[in-house]
This record gives C-alpha cells, structure tokens and sequence, in this order.
C-alpha cells in the first residue's frame, strides 16, 4: 500500500476539468468502512466544498425489513429523490434543495439548500452505483473487512441493529459489491481505517 496526503488527493481533485458546472465526487463503500469521515477530512483541503450524505435519502422507518435478499442495492433508501434533488440539478445547473431524512421522526421535512459554485462531495453506501457512475468528476471507494465493519457500525447505531446489519443490510452490500464491482468503478481506491486521518494521511490499495 501507499501513502498519500488528503492534500494532494485534494489538489488533484481541484485541477480536474469539470462535467457540469458543479464538481462532484462521490465516496462509496460499505456500511462502517469510514466514507463519512474520509468526506469531513477531504471537504476541510477543498476549498469551497459541501458534503452531502446518502443517509438523508432514507426512506424509513428505520427497521424496515426486505422482502428477499436479492437487491444489488439498499432498497430503502430514495434513489429517485436522489436523482432528482442531486444530479438533475447538476446536470442541468439548477440549484439543489434537497430534502433531509430525520432518523428520529422518520419524515424529510427539513430541506438543505446547497450554494451555487460549491465542489459536492456525495458521501454513502452505493453511491458510485451503476445507475450514477458517470455523473461523476472523481470516484472513491473505501475498502474495509466486513467484520471490522460491521463492529465500527454496531459501536456507532446501537448493538440493537445487529439483525438489520446481519440479516438485511450486509447481504445487500455483498449483492452490490459481487454483481456490480463498484471498486473498479472507483479513480482511487483506499483502504479504511488506514493512514492518520487526523494528520491528514491514508494508504492506497
């Protein structure tokens, strides 16, 4: 593996020519690999940059359950509304408002407005999914062992969603990851949990 600084990821980033009038990257990865924080640390060395997050396109309720196994990509989350509220306003330089998905009252009431000009860092799980791949400016995706996953993400939701994770959620990341290969999709893949993020460094598969 290799080190890199977020800072020259960055100033990489930075330099490419844009599809539309707005830069967009998106990070994937699986659920707990570190694609939020790897986003935090990547919008503080791009200038002028917003993160938004798969996890407000949820639909809800938080425990719904699949009705099979076979998905090649989460189900409850609104790919749609994602569409509409994020790429065809990209697409055709229109602003973005998007809605917010409020894991306690399980409504999208709350609505972000994103400025005009701004790098967007779309950040989440399928997010560089087949459906979108090419939308984007610079693909991520963050690799990480499934059960070093699923540990991060227990101690972060609550050891209450265990059976959503095991049950629903992993399957159908590996579903994704087995039918649709987003890491050969990705510019760059990284490895989570790696480097010192805090010191602004992570390593390269």
């Amino acid at each position: 593996m290799k080190t890199q600084t977020l800072k020259e990821l960055a100033d990489k980033i930075i330099v490419l020519k844009s599809k539309y009038a707005q830069k967009l990257i998106g990070i994937d990865g699986g659920g707990g690999a570190g694609k939020s924080t790897f986003a935090k640390k990547l919008q503080e060395c791009i200038p002028n940059s917003v993160v938004v997050h798969v996890d407000d396109f949820y639909k809800g309720p938080w425990n719904a359950r699949l009705d099979h196994k076979e998905y090649e990509v989460n189900p409850f989350f609104d790919w749609n509304r994602l569409n509409e509220e994020v790429f065809k306003p990209i697409e055709e330089g229109r602003p973005i408002h998007y809605h917010i998905y409020d894991w306690h009252t399980h409504t999208a009431e709350k609505v972000e407005v994103v400025p005009s000009g701004t790098v967007i860092i779309l950040e989440g799980g399928y997010t560089i999914q087949k459906r979108f791949s090419n939308l984007y400016d610079f693909r991520i995706w963050v690799e990480a062992d499934e059960s070093k996953r699923l540990q991060k993400a227990l101690v972060r939701d609550g050891e209450h969603m265990r059976f959503l994770w095991e049950e629903d959620w992993l399957p159908v990341e590996r579903n994704y990851i087995r039918s649709q290969n987003p890491a050969s999709e990705a510019d760059i893949v990284i490895q989570g949990h790696s480097g010192n993020l805090a010191e602004g460094t992570f390593q390269i598969l």
